[in-house]
């Protein structure tokens, strides 16, 4: 695991904008499950 505060200062963007943009491609992601009805381990 890498910490959303390492990297942001990787990329030199905000901490909050960094959270904002995987929580953007997690609900991305989710929605392409969900097209291609996957269900993942963890979900059941």
């Amino acid at each position: 695991r890498i910490s959303k505060r390492k990297i942001a200062k990787v990329r030199g963007k905000d901490e909050k904008l960094v959270r904002i943009e995987i929580q953007m491609a997690e609900g991305f992601i989710d929605g392409c499950l969900s097209m291609l009805d996957v269900t993942l381990d963890m979900d059941s």
